[in-house]
């Protein structure tokens, strides 16, 4: 599956403290309607910006993956890169 980029707004308040460039990694799974699902962080950048990340993912839609030509779910894992 490949995945074009995704941009999320991410308030100034909460890369305070984060450093100019983070980086959350992400499991979690996307059904057959592109929805986000059982979203892990796997590698934290700050609990704060990981809540962040984390909740503009499940608002996401994704295309979802397909199997002769239908969709299924799918397993995978995202990287979100957080740049000031």
């Amino acid at each position: 599956m490949i995945m074009e980029p995704i941009g999320f707004y991410i308030p100034p308040s909460v890369l305070g403290h984060s450093p100019a460039n983070s980086k959350v990694v992400l499991t979690l799974s996307v059904d057959e309607k592109g929805n986000a699902q059982n979203v892990r962080v796997v590698q934290s950048a700050s609990p704060e910006l990981d809540s962040h990340v984390v909740t503009a993912v499940l608002q996401s839609h994704f295309r979802p993956a397909t199997l002769n030509k239908q969709p299924i779910p799918i397993d995978m894992s995202l990287t979100v890169n957080v740049n000031r």
